[in-house]
């Protein structure tokens, strides 16, 4: 096993994915284009993103900011096809990929160079697979831990090959301290006392920093200091199958509906009975003639039957059939549906660097509930006594004013 110093891992990071997608199924529009869910805004393309727009943003304020958008609404079991095809495509050049979340994964790139010419071959290759598969321009980057990899990626331009890092602590020491996932606490409390880069806040003594900001912030710390030992964990090996031959193929999309639909129920027991999630699906199908295809789609955090069931009416639209033409229109002898990244279904572990959109729906539905019912229904947590270690002594209660 390599040693950690050897360790190499790869982000893979397509901003605003779901208008970025939006962009490939309709280029004829010129226009800035934003994707739209709920009143806000799940997808912003780059020229978008030039003039302010964000994933989260209001739709409202997001429109102000961008006027002249093309505004899509939210097609996300489409999304989620797509998903799958680009970490099956990534997939081929790493032993492990590790889904986060649509336009967010990490690759395992440790000890890849003897197959690659270089790291930066390497690299390039993922980007181009990915590329050729959803027609999707992606940023990697590339470094030690996973925190200095996503800011890699975050700094990279697509189109323009991978972002190496070689030393974790050199990068990150000049760069603003709002890089680290701290919350805004404790970025006013660091900026009253002088800290402004994440090198400064790395040469804090740890028991001061736990002493000063909480424990919370020392994951940061480390992380600051160029420690980060989370793994790539791959959640797309550990499967479940099943598989159906036709006695007289089919040549109709309803009955390949009806069988998937019947496998995926079944599938779908199995997995409740374990307590496992599924992460995504891939169908495979061989057709009379001759010839297979396969095709997946990303199911995202703790899938049940609905959500399996759309995604994969989508997959068997998707079929190309076996000599490349839209719609599979041939005969299918087989099918097979396997339902892979399984895990337990405790819980999923949040990305510290993905939460904004999230946090901000959160905080319109909390107004909503708020305005509905009695005052101090809803509570929210504030800063008392940000000194105290002690998480029961920090922070007090005060009821959230509704939304206006």
């Amino acid at each position: 096993m390599p040693s950690h110093s050897a360790r190499r891992i790869a982000c893979l990071l397509i901003a605003g994915f779901a208008a970025e997608v939006e962009r490939v199924r309709h280029p004829e529009i010129a226009a800035p284009l934003l994707v739209h869910e709920g009143g806000q805004v799940l997808g912003a393309c780059s020229l978008a993103r030039e003039q302010g727009v964000r994933e989260g943003d209001p739709l409202q304020q997001a429109r102000a900011r961008c006027p002249g958008a093309r505004l899509l609404p939210a097609d996300r079991p489409a999304y989620e096809v797509v998903w799958g095809q680009l970490l099956m495509a990534a997939a081929d050049h790493t032993p492990a990929v590790e889904a986060v979340a649509p336009g967010l994964a990490y690759l395992d790139a440790t000890g890849l160079v003897p197959l690659y010419p270089s790291e930066t071959a390497w690299g390039e290759a993922v980007l181009s697979a990915v590329q050729r598969a959803v027609g999707v321009s992606a940023r990697l980057g590339i470094a030690r831990t996973k925190c200095v990899a996503q800011l890699a990626a975050t700094d990279a331009r697509p189109g323009q090959g991978p972002n190496l890092v070689q030393g974790d602590r050199a990068f990150l020491a000049p760069r603003p301290l709002a890089d680290l996932p701290l919350d805004d606490e404790t970025l006013r409390r660091c900026s009253l006392l002088g800290l402004r880069t994440v090198g400064q806040f790395a040469a804090l003594p740890r028991p001061s920093v736990a002493e000063q900001f909480g424990p919370e912030a020392l994951t940061s710390h480390d992380w600051a200091r160029g420690r980060d030992p989370r793994p790539v964990q791959s959640r797309l090996c550990a499967s479940l199958s099943r598989r159906h031959a036709f006695a007289v193929p089919a040549r109709d999309a309803v009955a390949l509906h009806a069988i998937l639909a019947e496998l995926g129920a079944a599938l779908m027991q199995n997995l409740s009975r374990r307590g496992l999630a599924v992460r995504w699906a891939r169908l495979r199908v061989r057709y009379e003639e001759g010839g297979s295809e396969s095709v997946a789609a990303w199911l995202g955090n703790g899938a049940g039957r609905p959500k399996l069931e759309r995604a994969l009416h989508w997959l068997v639209d998707g079929l190309q059939g076996p000599n490349g033409a839209t719609g599979w229109g041939a005969g299918v002898s087989e099918l097979s549906l396997a339902l892979t990244g399984l895990e337990p279904l405790v819980g999923k572990q949040l990305d510290l660097f993905a939460h904004r959109a999230d946090r901000l729906r959160l905080e319109g539905t909390l107004r909503r509930l708020a305005q509905r019912h009695a005052p101090d229904t809803v509570l929210r947590p504030q800063v008392a006594a940000a000194d105290t270690p002690l998480l029961s002594r920090r922070y007090v209660l005060h009821a959230l004013e509704a939304e206006t």
